[in-house]
């Protein structure tokens, strides 16, 4: 976003650059507002510089960096040490100070530089959102880091408001959403015949069908192998949440259950029953659970893979579907290892699980196994991103998305991957006129968080 500009400007106060010729120097007038930081508390010559600042009529805001420091220093020295009140402490330390100064309504907010996403982060960006001019809102907006689902959310909904207006072109144009798996013949012929409202409302529907379509996901096992606490983590549902599949140590999954995304309700988790207790024989099972439903199957094994997760295996095989093997709690055999291994290594201990399971099930018979270590409680650890990865190269075109927009927001790689998918459909202007002649293309963003 090269029309957003983040201007470092020389610190204040020092031999080159003396606080009374400051403003003048750095061209105040250019700047939208000002963000004044600090690693401490705020100094005479920013408080100089918010009151100058003020008079012309400017926003500014105070940032206290570096809190991080001081939660650490505060953990160390105190023996009751409550984050939330520390920083409240501090918060409150600072606009003490400059209201004694002089500046009028302080703002302060709290961050780490290191984790942008922490502290008071949300804060600023809701103040600036409410107090830019509105023109400059969306420039802000899209401008922003995607660090948390609250930002993509909105920079969803100021994309979708955007729609009519890339759509409405003038008619010595044609406008044409390009995605290669989207069939986009009837809004060409609107926009050639000059029906714009006609194509606005193919657009829409297009993009409502992109979005909405269907992926769903068989979680299986033997019973008590954490498929459901498996399928509350991919979700981001706490297993205490209304909208959690039930775990414990008895059989709590009876029956085939829909466990729908809470964020995207055309992604399906679909909680089958153990394979292979009394109420579901493997030899009856797939018919059972109405196979053909499922996009692809997740075999879950909090042991070994056994007998009948590899019959299972072998008959989603023959049907041509594609499966994946998922050993969970792996944290736990991890901590036994630790217990009685004198020189343990959690790395070569993955390594032998993961091979050891691999090995089982081509002894069994099954083809070009993946196995995929997983712990339930921390699904950003261990082989996720992998998972992540094999299902995203494997899945048809069409279904990736779906996907994507789903799996949780664990890590910076998934969010960048995000991004692009969102960053991927584009809007081609042709001009038609036979007096105009080239190809103008802007960027439209399906942002699906």
């Amino acid at each position: 976003y090269p029309n957003v500009t983040l201007w470092d400007l020389p610190g204040i106060g020092t031999t080159n650059f003396p606080a009374d010729q400051y403003l003048k120097h750095v061209g105040f007038e250019r700047f939208d507002f000002f963000i004044i930081i600090s690693d401490t508390r705020f100094r005479e010559n920013d408080v100089k510089l918010a009151k100058e600042i003020q008079k012309m009529g400017k926003k500014f805001y105070f940032v206290r960096s570096k809190v991080d420091i001081d939660l650490q220093n505060a953990q160390r020295s105190q023996r009751n040490f409550d984050a939330e009140q520390t920083l409240a402490l501090i918060r409150e330390n600072c606009k003490e100070g400059l209201l004694k100064e002089g500046v009028q309504a302080p703002q302060v907010f709290l961050l780490s530089n290191f984790e942008l996403q922490r502290h008071d982060f949300h804060r600023p960006h809701a103040t600036l959102e409410r107090e830019l001019p509105e023109h400059k809102r969306d420039a802000l907006l899209v401008s922003l880091a995607n660090m948390s689902l609250k930002i993509i959310k909105k920079k969803k909904e100021a994309f979708k408001s955007k729609i009519p207006h890339y759509a409405f072109v003038s008619a010595a144009c044609a406008a044409v959403i390009m995605a290669d798996f989207l069939d986009t013949t009837e809004i060409k012929e609107a926009l050639q015949n000059n029906n714009q409202a006609l194509a606005v409302d193919k657009i829409k529907k297009l993009l409502e069908r992109a979005e909405n379509t269907p992926l769903n996901i068989g979680i299986t096992g033997e019973s008590g192998s954490g498929k459901s606490s498996f399928v509350n983590a991919f979700r981001g549902v706490d297993h205490r949440d209304n909208q959690a599949a039930p775990t414990g140590v008895v059989e709590t999954t009876t029956e085939v259950r829909a466990y729908p995304h809470p964020s995207y309700p055309n992604v399906t988790l679909w909680d089958l029953p153990g394979i292979g207790t009394t109420n579901f024989p493997a030899d009856q099972y797939l018919n059972y659970v109405e196979f053909e439903k499922y996009d692809f199957f997740i075999i879950i094994s909090d042991t070994r893979f056994r007998e009948n997760d590899v019959k299972l295996a072998k008959e989603i095989q023959k049907m041509g579907k594609k499966f994946y093997f998922v050993r969970s709690k792996v944290d736990i055999d991890l901590q036994n290892a630790q217990r009685s291994q004198r020189n343990f290594d959690a790395e070569q201990t993955l390594a032998l699980i993961r091979e050891n399971c691999k090995e089982g099930l081509l002894k069994e018979g099954v083809q070009a196994p993946q196995v995929f270590l997983l712990s339930n409680f921390e699904l950003q650890r261990h082989d996720f991103h992998r998972l992540h990865a094999t299902l995203e190269r494997e899945l048809p075109e069409h279904k990736r998305d779906a996907l994507l927009f789903a799996m949780p927001n664990m890590s910076l790689e998934i969010i960048e991957k995000k991004k692009e998918a969102f960053n991927s459909t584009k809007l081609v202007l042709v001009w038609t006129d036979p007096h105009c002649s080239g190809l103008l293309t802007a960027q439209v963003y399906r942002w699906k968080i």
